[in-house]
């Protein structure tokens, strides 16, 4: 990447940076090491983001890299929850949720965003579950019973 403007929130998360415009500030100081000023733009730059880090928490991002909000219906395996609130579980962006009773969280990083399967999707779970192996066939015998199964919902 040569611009500046091409960096994302993610390469500045990957930098400990959770603000682009402090990465982006950051990053162009890197590039000018010799300069008088160097050192103490890099120190203001990391103490921002020491403030920032002390009075503001980001919110996770799941497996996909998605932002995850109190109130997401998130998965993980086969456990389908809504997240009741995030912070950290060993130094670890983690999501919490409640279920009968009972408090618990996963780790951000290893949970989904979870989306109500189409019909599309649950035929290609039962093909591959039941020994579909050729994916072209699969995705042909998908898209034919998908289209049986939406008109006969239609009348």
């Amino acid at each position: 990447m040569s611009r500046l403007d091409d960096y994302t929130i993610a390469d500045a998360r990957s930098c400990g940076f959770g603000l682009l415009e402090l990465y982006k500030l950051w990053h162009w100081n890197c590039c000018f090491p010799n300069t008088p000023d160097h050192d103490k733009i890099d120190k203001l730059v990391r103490e921002a983001q020491r403030e920032l880090d002390n009075r503001y928490q980001l919110l996770p991002l799941d497996a996909d890299g998605e932002i995850i909000h109190v109130g997401d219906k998130m998965f993980y395996d086969d456990d389908v929850f809504t997240v009741c609130g995030v912070g950290r579980e060993n130094g670890v962006a983690a999501v919490y949720y409640t279920e009968e009773g009972r408090y618990d969280a996963y780790f951000a990083s290893v949970c989904h965003h979870y989306h109500k399967p189409t019909v599309e999707d649950l035929l290609r779970r039962f093909g591959a579950i039941y020994g579909a192996t050729n994916i072209d066939d699969l995705d042909s015998l998908v898209a034919k019973y998908a289209e049986t199964i939406k008109e006969s919902v239609d009348n």
